[in-house]
């Protein structure tokens, strides 16, 4: 049966540790707790013990610059002896649930296998680019502008990355809103070296987050304002030679360092990263910031949903100059456009274009229909920075 269970009881942590086998200390077991107190974490018990859980972590996303509550799925385990029952289709079913009703239209997770969350609604809508970069790479002239690099001493100036960071996420759609409570719990809790770029005029405008190990250093994040606060990090990072031989980093899809380097032949990997699914396709398509349309456009999407039925059916998009009305349609009617709710998520977030997945079958159109349907959704790179 389901529970729902207090963020302060040692049972869940035990099956986290297990489940993701890590080792549970008493010091990090009291971390988790405070990191994890504001989610809610649902449970499936058997004879009064937890067989399998999950957390949903209220969170707040910018979509296209509009801010968006999302659910995020995080720490699904179950105990060897309970698997393979259903049990966590029931907690998912149950979580998009409780979800619609927090108003979290949508909802983030990190797979641990991607077709499994696919059977219930969730679809890649971010990649992560991974660099491994031989530390030689790094010298060059990088045309400082007498600008500087600060380390930061004091926890309490993370209002200065809080500042670069949000302006960073003007850039890029679907990236976290992070709260206090999260660069609190997630970002400062890992305790890495911490430096701020700053302009000539003495304003921040970047910084780095990193760590030194066994001869390689690691960024934990990188984010630049400028061309030239970019330059500046990559020189201070270049400053380590004597300590690393290499330099790993994740970066957004169109990054440019390789062609800022002298020599761009080192290590570079994509890889399917976080899964994105609508809890609630009605509100989020009134939430989402359509763009506007010099013409009147009608357009019918007929959304399919197999594992949430009452996502399921005919949506008008009414579209012209001043604004765009969403109605759900409680008579049949031939649809212009016929939208999967995995491949909804895809084309929402800016992971692909309706014409590239109408080429892949994905989904079914006309023409027309198609091209007025992607001429009104933004085109901004999908980004996700974070992890839960």
């Amino acid at each position: 049966m389901l529970k729902k269970l207090s963020s302060q009881s040692d049972e869940i942590y035990q099956l986290s540790a297990f489940a993701f086998q890590y080792e549970l200390t008493p010091e990090r077991l009291e971390e988790r707790k405070q990191e994890k107190r504001k989610e809610a974490i649902w449970g499936w018990m058997e004879d009064d013990r937890l067989a399998a859980k999950l957390h949903i972590v209220p969170l707040e996303v910018s979509i296209h610059g509009q801010p968006i509550k999302m659910g995020g799925i995080s720490s699904v385990a179950t105990w060897p002896e309970f698997r393979r029952k259903g049990i966590v289709r029931k907690l998912l079913q149950h979580a998009l649930e409780e979800m619609k009703k927090e108003g979290q239209v949508l909802s983030y997770l990190y797979p641990f296998s991607i077709p499994f969350y696919r059977r219930f609604g969730w679809e890649v809508t971010f990649d992560e680019k991974e660099y491994n970069i031989p530390m030689h790479h790094f010298k060059r002239n990088w045309q400082l502008d007498g600008g500087m690099i600060r380390r930061m001493q004091n926890k309490d100036d993370v209002s200065i990355l809080e500042t670069i960071y949000e302006k960073y996420t003007a850039q890029f759609n679907g990236m976290l809103l992070r709260d206090s409570h999260w660069w609190e719990y997630r970002i400062l809790v890992k305790k890495k070296l911490i430096a701020v770029s700053y302009d000539p005029q003495g304003e921040p405008d970047g910084y780095i987050l990193y760590e030194v190990k066994k001869d390689i250093l690691e960024v934990e994040e990188i984010i630049h304002l400028t061309l030239a606060s970019k330059q500046r990090l990559l020189h201070f990072i270049s400053n380590h030679d004597s300590m690393a031989k290499n330099v790993k980093m994740v970066v957004a899809e169109s990054d440019t360092l390789p062609l800022l380097l002298d020599d761009p032949r080192f290590e570079q990997k994509m890889t399917p990263y976080f899964m994105s699914r609508i809890v609630d396709v009605y509100k989020f398509l009134q939430k989402y910031p359509f763009l506007a349309h010099k013409e009147n456009v009608t357009i019918d999407l007929e959304i399919t949903d197999d594992f949430v039925e009452a996502n399921s059916g005919t949506y008008r998009l009414e579209i012209n100059s001043k604004e765009i009305h969403v109605e759900k349609l409680s008579k049949e009617v031939a649809s212009s456009v016929t939208i999967p709710i995995q491949q909804l998520a895809s084309i929402l977030l800016g992971y692909k274009r309706p014409l590239e997945l109408k080429e892949l079958g994905l989904i079914d159109g006309e023409q027309q229909h198609l091209e007025a349907l992607d001429s009104i959704i933004p085109q901004t790179e999908p980004y996700f920075a974070d992890f839960f």
